[in-house]
């Protein structure tokens, strides 16, 4: 597993569709469920209780690299992300980003890896913060995955439907990681902008289109 495969979540951009789980996982604790670990530092996994908004729809108009954006996606660290995401909204150079975790490294606390998917009109960039440093990637092919649910998100795409919100579905049957309600967002002319919680009966009909 790559490093982004690591992280407990599966986020999916299908091209159209952005979907997340809302799964709150935490490590390091006695009364984990069996047989799941972090994948990246084997700690026992525990699933708690409520969730994690992992996708986010900015209030205001937002530029990043010239561009709108329409949405964030985020993974990992949750003190990572929050500071991620704040440097993106604000304009500073993301760049800067890595002042955050030398800040938390040298507060003695763990903390090891985040990163927030950027949507915007016509592109999707990931930015990643972790013990190796700072690095902004644009994306270009599609279906793009990311999470330790991604195995199966994959072959849902490729074998079950091309759609992200089914992916992610499909994967919180598997991956002990990835759960709770599935949000997501859509990108596509004249759609509105907002987050949308996928019900059981918008998975009954996309199965049914299917």
């Amino acid at each position: 597993l790559n490093t982004l495969d690591k992280t407990m979540t599966t986020i999916v951009f299908d091209g159209i569709i952005l979907a997340a789980d809302s799964q709150r996982n935490r490590t390091h604790d006695s009364d984990s469920f069996e047989g799941q670990h972090c994948r990246e530092c084997s700690a026992p996994v525990k699933r708690t209780a409520g969730f994690v908004e992992k996708l986010f729809v900015p209030k205001k108009k937002t530029m990043f690299l010239g561009e709108r954006i329409i949405a964030l996606a985020s993974y990992g660290s949750v003190a990572i992300t929050s500071g991620l995401k704040d440097a993106i909204l604000t304009g500073i150079d993301p760049e800067e980003a890595s002042r955050i975790y030398a800040s938390f490294s040298a507060s003695g606390r763990v903390f090891r890896s985040g990163g927030v998917l950027i949507l915007t009109k016509n592109h999707l960039w990931q930015a990643y913060l972790g013990q190796e440093g700072y690095e902004l990637t644009g994306i270009t092919k599609f279906p793009h995955v990311v999470g330790s649910g991604s195995p199966y998100a994959r072959t849902a795409l490729e074998f079950v439907s091309p759609c992200a919100i089914e992916a992610v579905a499909v994967a919180s049957h598997f991956d002990r990681a990835t759960g709770g309600d599935i949000r997501s967002i859509t990108r596509k002319k004249g759609a509105e902008v907002k987050i949308t919680k996928v019900t059981q009966g918008m998975l009954d009909e996309l199965k049914l289109r299917g």
